[in-house]
C-alpha cells in the first residue's frame, strides 16, 4: 500500500525564510508579481482548490495512462543486415549506373577506383556489364583500380577471368600490414583477402598486382591508396600517364611461381 506523506505545518517559532523583502512585507506589488509570474505558486498561497502539486499529479497520471494505452502498439520490425551482405544488393544498381555513365558521360574514357568492400560490388558489376551492347559513341572503360579489396582471395581468382579483360588495364593494390583486412580475414574464418600482401599476395593473369606494404599513413594501414605519397604517385602514373608497371619509376619487378608482380619502393 502506498504511503501518503503529509507535510507538517509550518512552525510558528524559530527561523523563518522569505524569498525577499517583497514577500516579507507581503506588499500588493509582490502579490501581483507572484500571481503573474507563478500562477501555480500563487494558487498555493491563496489556498485555491488546484495547487501546483495537484496539477503535477494529474499530469503524471495522464502520462501513465497514455503508456498503458500504447502497450498494444508495436513498432514496425526492421531487418538489419551487415554491410558485407548489404553491398551485394547494390550490384544491379551499380551496373546500371556504369552503363549510363559510359553512354552519357560525353567522355572518351572512364576510370573506376574501388576500395575495400566496394570491390565486391564493382567487380561483379563490371563482370556482368556487357560492353558489346554499348553504342559506338560510348566511353571506354579505361583504368580499373582495386585498392585494398576486402573480398575472398580465392573468389577473386575465380572472378578475375570474367572481369579483368573488360577494362583496358586492371590494377590491384595490396598491403600485408592492412589491419582492417586482417580483422576481416579473422571474421571470415581465416580465409585470406585479395588485398592482403606478403605470402598471401594475389597474382593472377590480366591484373597488375602492386604490393604497397610499408606504405601507410594511419593505424589501420587501410587507406594508403589515398594517403601515402608513393602510392598516390604510382596511381597518378596509372590514370594520368597510362603507364604500364614496367615504365613506372617507383615499381620494382618481383616474381612468384613464375608470375610477375610489382613492389612500390620506399
Amino acid at each position: 500500500m502506498k504511503r501518503v506523506f503529509h507535510h507538517p505545518p509550518e512552525p510558528t517559532t524559530g527561523k523563518h525564510y522569505w524569498r525577499g523583502l517583497g514577500e516579507y512585507s507581503n506588499s500588493p506589488e509582490f502579490r501581483q508579481w507572484l500571481e503573474r509570474e507563478f500562477p501555480a505558486g500563487a494558487a498555493e498561497l491563496n489556498g485555491d482548490e488546484w495547487s501546483r502539486r495537484d496539477f503535477l499529479k494529474l499530469m503524471g497520471a495522464s502520462m501513465a495512462l497514455a503508456g498503458v494505452g500504447l502497450t498494444s502498439c508495436r513498432r514496425p520490425e526492421l531487418h538489419l543486415v551487415p554491410f558485407t551482405k548489404n553491398v551485394e544488393w547494390t550490384i544491379p544498381h551499380l551496373r546500371s549506373f556504369l552503363r549510363e555513365a559510359l553512354e552519357a558521360a560525353g567522355a572518351e574514357r572512364i576510370h573506376v577506383i574501388a576500395h575495400s568492400l566496394g570491390n565486391r560490388a564493382v567487380i561483379r558489376a563490371i563482370r556482368d556489364l556487357d560492353l558489346a551492347l554499348l553504342s559506338p559513341h560510348a566511353a571506354r572503360l579505361h583504368q580499373l583500380v582495386l585498392a585494398a579489396p576486402d573480398i575472398d582471395a580465392d573468389t577473386f581468382r575465380e572472378l578475375a577471368a570474367e572481369f579483368a579483360d573488360k577494362p583496358e588495364r586492371c590494377t590491384l593494390y595490396a598491403n600485408s600490414e592492412d589491419r582492417a583486412l586482417a580483422f576481416s580475414e579473422t571474421l571470415h574464418g581465416g580465409y585470406a583477402r585479395a588485398g592482403g600482401g606478403g605470402e598471401k599476395l594475389v597474382v593472377v593473369p590480366g591484373v597488375d598486382t602492386i604490393d604497397a606494404t610499408h606504405h601507410a599513413t594511419d593505424f589501420l594501414s587501410h587507406s594508403y591508396y589515398a594517403g601515402a605519397s608513393p602510392v598516390i604517385s604510382d596511381l597518378f602514373d596509372v590514370i594520368r600517364n597510362e603507364a604500364p608497371p614496367e615504365k613506372r619509376a617507383r615499381l620494382k619487378r618481383r616474381e612468384r611461381a613464375s608470375r610477375v608482380y610489382w613492389c612500390i619502393a620506399p
